[in-house]
């Protein structure tokens, strides 16, 4: 089984993981800081 990781900073995910919308996909993310970052450094289309 692979492990799972943040999207933004590579820490491995638990069942506590925020699953964020980037564009068109679902990622997931450690914390809620990490979904902040994902989401000012990702494109708006």
């Amino acid at each position: 089984m692979s492990k799972r990781t943040c999207a933004a900073c590579d820490y491995e995910l638990d069942d506590t993981a925020i699953q964020v919308r980037i564009g068109g996909a679902v990622v997931e993310v450690c914390c809620d800081e990490c979904a902040t970052k994902l989401k000012a450094t990702s494109p708006h289309f």
